[in-house]
């Protein structure tokens, strides 16, 4: 597909995913758990560990593990949210040139249609919109987060880190690092990946915090409070 033919399969893909309404402020504090780079082998355990505590998460897909994908569906089907990460997760191929990132932005959507029955409008900009490996494309990141805004998509950064992708190792720094960043807010985007084993093995202590602290659990939809990084291309 030549890079104009890409822009309109996804802005067909866009419009066939409905439109949303205002920004919604959440009703009390709020956290939004979401999870990057899998499904993974620890994704079915921390689907276990949100199903038996009630709470619906956001997971932001990739294709990096084939014999995972079916937990897209499952995931999906218990009422979380999915979003487009990447479908191949290397950077510098995504951000090789626009029409490379628009090329894998359709294949991840794509592959979430086939698992799950229906496109996504949600995303997450690989390393996040404010990265800095998409300089070897001068510009990019800010070409594709206002041409695939325009087409209806929306895209999420986070407000808080939980670190676990930052050298840390042991999930007691990973959940201090959350329970920190999320005190006082109305409304935590939590960054975690569940394609890390200590990460994820703290979730259940996560939920636990909030609940004793006033903090519902939600998923994020298109019309959820928006956290934004500064765009650093």
């Amino acid at each position: 597909m030549t890079e104009n033919e890409l822009k309109s399969r996804l802005r067909e893909i866009a419009l066939s995913c409905g439109g949303s309404g205002p920004e919604r402020t959440p009703a009390g504090p709020a956290v939004y758990l979401t999870f990057d780079d899998g499904p993974g082998p620890y994704t079915a355990g921390l689907l276990d560990v949100l199903k038996d505590c009630g709470v619906r998460a956001t997971f932001f897909v990739t294709a990096q593990k084939p014999d995972c994908l079916d937990l897209i569906s499952r995931a999906s089907a218990e009422g979380h949210s999915i979003g487009a990460h990447t479908f191949s997760h290397e950077y510098r191929e995504i951000y090789a040139g626009d029409g490379a990132f628009l090329r894998d932005f359709l294949a991840c959507e794509e592959m979430i249609r086939a698992r799950t029955g229906r496109y996504t409008r949600l995303f997450r900009f690989p390393g996040g919109s404010s990265n800095t490996v998409s300089r070897i494309t001068p510009g990019i990141v800010t070409r594709m987060s206002e041409t695939l805004t325009a087409m209806g998509f929306r895209y999420f950064d986070w407000n808080v880190d939980s670190g676990d992708t930052s050298g840390i190792r042991d999930g007691g720094t990973v959940l201090r690092n959350i329970t920190e960043g999320c005190r006082g807010r109305q409304a935590s985007i939590v960054l975690q990946h569940d394609i890390k084993s200590f990460s994820v093995g703290i979730v259940r202590d996560v939920i636990a915090w909030g609940r004793e602290n006033g903090y519902c659990f939600l998923p994020l939809g298109p019309d959820s409070p928006e956290a934004r990084l500064p765009i650093a291309n």
